[in-house]
């Protein structure tokens, strides 16, 4: 297993670039990858880190996250506060993936309220046409979920069925989703955990604008997400199991989270 702790600094040179090295990379959101700000500062904007140069911005003073430094494992975050409705908004340039593979870490400070800490909405639409929602404390403290696509009709949930998060314990999630198919495939800290099936989502699903946000989801206004945000993994595609793990190792290693292999 991946030993917690590890420093990054001495040894990311062999394994920095994983990402990128696999194909389907679509949008590439990390912390470290932020210039130009000091420890406490507000997040007007964060540039993924791929050709695309995707930008994900907030305008609103008061709903600007903070950027911290030295958080996960000498890394530093993206700071959202649920309570002061913090968030930033990539807008629509991600569209709806056929397939797609989504990774993040992240750590929340609440281990109770309900909260959306990214995905995306439509916002032609109802508030439930969705995909890549990560859903923490869903129908309980500590249970993980997956929106992973909806038409406005047939909802698409998986959640773990007992407690996995807690607050202030940082974590990687990553879900898998294959166009067609019954639902995604939610992975915890490199395992997928016993999961429920709630509702039969869509294999057509009809938006076309959707929303992406990191502090919520797309263009709802609920759930938002308290707690800190260090990197955030995109492809348009649903990644092997080899692929899926050489990325969960990276991660792994950066930010000094244990896994099972």
């Amino acid at each position: 297993a991946t030993a917690p702790g590890v420093n990054y600094a001495a040894t990311k040179s062999r394994f920095k670039d994983i990402p990128e090295a696999i194909s389907g990379l679509h949008a590439w959101f990390k912390a470290d990858a932020i210039t130009g700000l000091a420890d406490g500062a507000a997040v007007a904007s964060w540039t993924d880190s791929t050709s695309n140069a995707y930008t994900a911005v907030q305008a609103t003073p008061a709903q600007k996250p903070t950027y911290k430094t030295s958080i996960i494992n000498g890394m530093p975050v993206v700071r959202f506060s649920g309570a002061a409705s913090q968030y930033l908004d990539l807008g629509t340039v991600l569209g709806k993936p056929a397939s797609y593979t989504l990774f993040a870490v992240m750590q929340t400070s609440d281990g109770v309220t309900r909260q959306w800490a990214l995905g995306s909405m439509d916002v032609t639409a109802s508030s439930a046409k969705s995909w890549g929602i990560v859903d923490l404390n869903s129908t309980a403290p500590g249970n993980l979920a997956q929106g992973w696509n909806s038409d406005g009709t047939n909802a698409g949930w998986v959640r773990t069925t007992a407690a996995v998060t807690s607050a202030n314990t940082p974590f990687i999630t990553d879900s898998v989703y294959l166009s067609g198919a019954a639902g995604a495939v939610p992975y915890f800290n490199g395992t997928a955990p016993a999961y429920g099936v709630s509702g039969g989502g869509s294999t057509t699903n009809s938006g076309t604008a959707y929303s992406f946000s990191m502090g919520r989801s797309g263009a709802y206004n609920g759930n938002y997400f308290t707690g800190d945000i260090a990197e955030v993994i995109i492809y348009n595609t649903n990644l092997s199991t080899s692929d899926r793990q050489q990325v969960e190792y990276y991660l792994s290693r950066k930010y000094g989270i244990a896994l099972p292999y």
